[in-house]
């Protein structure tokens, strides 16, 4: 938000305005890749987990993955809203690559 308050009278500002929001979106979009990267690989990590767990545990077992996988959708609505502003291109191709994984 601080980069949208930036003055836009000259071409200069402007031109570093410009650069400051698209620094922020990147900043904006890394974060939460990040937070649906770690919980992909906690649903990885119980896996192997999963048959040892009691019947009577089960739900739990289940309902934490499923936490975990709402998270990943959650976050990754905001990478999703940030690459329609992002214009690096080569970026964006990258985060898309990396969501269709965790999706």
């Amino acid at each position: 938000m601080k980069a949208y308050k930036m003055p836009k009278e000259t071409e200069e500002e402007k031109l570093l305005r410009s650069e400051k929001i698209q620094e922020s979106l990147k900043i904006a979009s890394d974060i939460p890749m990040e937070i649906a990267k770690t919980c992909h690989e906690a649903i990885e990590l119980s896996k192997p987990f999963e048959e040892y767990c009691k019947k009577s545990c089960f739900s739990d077992f289940e309902a934490g993955n499923y936490m975990l996988e709402t998270a990943i959708k959650s976050v990754l609505l905001n990478v999703k809203i940030n690459i329609t502003m992002i214009k690096d291109i080569g970026y964006v191709e990258k985060l898309k690559s990396e969501m269709e994984k965790l999706l």
